[in-house]
């Protein structure tokens, strides 16, 4: 059994800030949290970012969206926040790990690997790579995104 995929960004500040803003920290976190799970899910609506994954053999021959069969792996991608200072964001399905590092995957009991392809057909390999297709990315504007966010409750908290 593989571990979860767990993308983690660190927000020590958020400890001092709680104790500046009288305890705002947890909703920081949540609404940090839930933009950047929002965000991780949308790569599946664009196809990846900031780079287009390659696309798979069943998109291709469906027309089809790559890692996007059946919406469990991106309905997947929760957060939590186990401490005062870390947020993280993943998904517990064992494939995930798979779809974002890449992996090759070889006939370990059998000589051949048994594919039916989205047409249909069957095909047998050795061996296949499934190529890297990181769906838990950190882009630059999350950066800004997450500072207006703190900005916003922050300013609510003050302002009633």
């Amino acid at each position: 059994m593989s571990e979860p995929v767990t993308f983690t960004h660190d927000y020590g500040g958020l400890v001092r800030l709680s104790a500046i803003t009288g305890g705002l920290g947890a909703p920081i976190r949540r609404a940090i949290g839930e933009y950047l799970a929002a965000q991780m899910r949308r790569n599946f609506v664009v196809g990846g970012r900031p780079e287009k994954w390659k696309p798979s053999i069943r998109a291709m021959i469906t027309g089809g969206k790559t890692l996007v069969k059946t919406g469990i792996l991106r309905n997947s991608i929760t957060w939590d926040s186990p401490d005062a200072e870390t947020i993280n964001i993943g998904t517990a399905q064992w494939y995930g790990y798979v779809h974002q590092f890449g992996k090759d995957i070889e006939a370990k009991n059998k000589p051949f690997l048994m594919f039916r392809l989205a047409d249909g057909k069957f095909i047998r390999k050795r061996k296949v790579h499934i190529p890297r297709r990181q769906f838990l990315v950190w882009l630059p504007e999350f950066e800004d995104r997450c500072g207006k966010i703190i900005q916003y409750i922050i300013e609510q908290d003050i302002l009633g």
